[in-house]
């Protein structure tokens, strides 16, 4: 006799891509990528920003477990300004609540102190409004970046 089998529900396709948090420019021919992985509008304004300025980084390293595990923290850009520069772009929404916010400062906290000695500055974060066209990026990165 064979065992009965349930029948499963058709697997929904999830999409993954990142939404973009403001309106996009037509001419702007965003790519919704930087080092060949998902980005935000205001991720890849920014890292256009960064090699303007022929500044290197790292998009999304990875900190405290393995990518896509709980406990992981992933930072933005590892901006490399002479000495490690650590950003957090934070989109219009995701970063509102006092409640992100809270979570937003011990992740930064926990961040800061396991960079502590390897010559890292504490972690700046840039909000999404202060990125809305490329110009304002390129201002940004005058402005903030060494």
């Amino acid at each position: 006799m064979k065992p009965y089998k349930y029948k499963l529900p058709p697997k929904t396709k999830v999409d993954r891509r990142l939404k973009r948090s403001i309106s996009v420019a037509d001419d702007e021919n965003l790519t919704g990528l930087v080092q060949n992985m998902d980005a935000s509008d205001i991720e890849e304004r920014f890292a256009r920003a960064l090699r303007k300025r022929d500044i290197r980084f790292t998009f999304q390293p990875s900190y405290f477990q393995g990518r896509n595990v709980p406990g992981e923290i992933r930072l933005d850009f590892m901006v490399d300004a002479g000495w490690p520069l650590p950003v957090m772009v934070d989109g219009e929404y995701a970063h509102k609540s006092a409640e992100a916010q809270a979570e937003d400062r011990i992740k930064d906290a926990l961040l800061d102190d396991h960079l502590r000695g390897t010559g890292a500055l504490p972690v700046i974060r840039i909000t999404g409004d202060l990125l809305q066209t490329q110009e304002d990026a390129d201002r940004v990165v005058n402005e903030r970046i060494p």
